[in-house]
């Protein structure tokens, strides 16, 4: 997601806090924490002016966010965990298909491999395209309702063809931006993809979104 922390309202924080159980009074507590703060963008200028006159020094370089958490604040990722729980309990009750990828228990059985979420990114698995576009849909469709903006220019989609030969033409999976814009993202099949800062070679999967 791209500015994922400064784009969901306040009213839309408050109803994800009591989704959560969290009391109201509670809820807007939280909410209001950065009521009638300071917001400074940190620039030489800024930083300058502190130096030389404190507070009082970088009151008109200030602002207040009417959006958003503020990120570095202690509570600040819970919030966003508690706005993203919406999505990634969306993507865990969608029924078991066999458009899912399946992983095995040392016991032999085998279970859905869930989507993974490490602040504002996540990784979605599919044994097939379709069942990764289906996710695609869902991720689109949160992104839409919740004003958010999926990073179509950094999002990476792998396709591993294991030992059968990759496709002629590169296989397309759609994202939808708000408006339901359609952007295409070919499946890449060779190379590496990188994954929270670690590069993975091409090696006998599925695809991977």
């Amino acid at each position: 997601m791209k500015k994922a922390f400064d784009s969901v309202s306040k009213p839309l924080i408050l109803l994800c806090w009591q989704r959560l159980g969290v009391p109201l009074e509670i809820a807007q507590w939280l909410v209001a924490l950065d009521t009638a703060g300071f917001t400074i963008v940190r620039t030489p200028h800024a930083l300058t002016s502190w130096d030389l006159d404190g507070l009082n020094g970088i009151k008109d370089l200030a602002f207040n966010p009417e959006r958003g958490t503020g990120q570095g604040d202690i509570h600040s990722p819970f919030t966003w965990l508690a706005v993203f729980d919406v999505l990634l309990c969306m993507l865990e009750r969608t029924p078991s298909t066999a458009h899912h990828f399946r992983l095995r228990r040392p016991d032999g059985s085998q279970y859905d491999a869930r989507d993974i979420c490490y602040a504002d990114d996540l990784q979605s698995f599919g044994a097939t395209l379709e069942g990764l576009q289906r996710t695609a849909d869902l991720v689109s469709t949160y992104a839409s309702v919740f004003n958010l903006t999926i990073a179509t220019h950094i999002l990476r989609a792998f396709h591993f063809c294991g030992r059968a030969p990759p496709p002629s033409e590169p296989a397309l999976l759609f994202v939808h931006t708000m408006g339901w814009v359609p952007h295409p993202i070919a499946l890449k099949t060779n190379g590496t993809f990188r994954s929270l800062g670690v590069e993975s070679p091409s090696i006998p999967a599925t695809p991977l979104l």
